[in-house]
């Protein structure tokens, strides 16, 4: 079975699937669940062209308060009441390199912080899950993807995209031993690096990201092929 793990503005990939049976995160959390737009928070047993999946509708973003714990708490309930082959984890995130196109999908095969938050700084990449050589992402705690002076120095250290998740989910996905895959969909660019950077709206982003759905399920279908 595939566990999917959906960015901003990602839940409308609810319309193209089977629903069977809904799980809030309310439910078994043991801490206040605040609303945030593009993200349902319901964790939903499914079919996708008759492939069972569970889909993490939602994230909990550190910056909207959430310790790590809570954070990857979608997660820990799906791994400790499913059997999961393989998890897909999906973000939204800035372009920082000329190479990355807006509104196309990249796979993440490397994530680099300068963030010094507990839990996060201690466990490295676990490389026998990455199968080629992809975008490197920048996790940036927010609830600001960073500055522009932030921004040239991510692209020197080799980032080719900046987000405010992805980092999290891996950390605990390592620590499990899962078998998973990390895909970012740029919702706007960076490039070039000038002091009239615009940042785009929630709105923007969630736009730009539900124009996308239809090639994640292409994903989709290709991790089923390996299972």
């Amino acid at each position: 079975m595939i566990a999917i793990v959906l960015g901003s503005g990602m839940n409308s990939l609810t319309e193209l699937i089977e629903i069977e049976n809904t799980v809030a995160y309310q439910c078994f959390a043991d801490f206040k669940i605040l609303p945030l737009e593009g993200h349902d928070h319901i964790i939903y047993e499914a079919r996708i062209n008759g492939q069972e999946v569970i889909l993490l509708s939602g994230k909990l973003h550190m910056y909207e308060g959430y310790d790590y714990g809570q954070s990857i708490s979608p997660l820990k309930y799906v791994h400790q009441n499913y059997v999961i082959d393989h998890w897909l984890v999906t973000s939204a995130s800035g372009a920082l390199s000329k190479h990355i196109k807006v509104g196309e999908w990249q796979e993440v095969s490397d994530i680099i912080t300068l963030e010094n938050i507990k839990n996060l700084t201690s466990t490295t990449i676990n490389r026998s899950n990455t199968t080629s050589i992809g975008a490197t992402y920048a996790y940036q705690k927010g609830p600001a993807l960073g500055t522009v002076a932030e921004y040239k120095m991510l692209a020197k250290l080799g980032a080719d995209l900046v987000g405010m998740s992805m980092l999290p989910e891996q950390i605990y996905l390592n620590g499990i031993n899962a078998n998973y895959k990390l895909y970012s969909i740029p919702v706007c660019t960076y490039y070039p690096i000038t002091y009239d950077i615009q940042e785009p709206s929630h709105k923007e982003v969630i736009a730009i990201a539900e124009i996308a759905i239809p090639k994640l399920t292409i994903i989709i279908s290709s991790l089923k092929s390996t299972l």
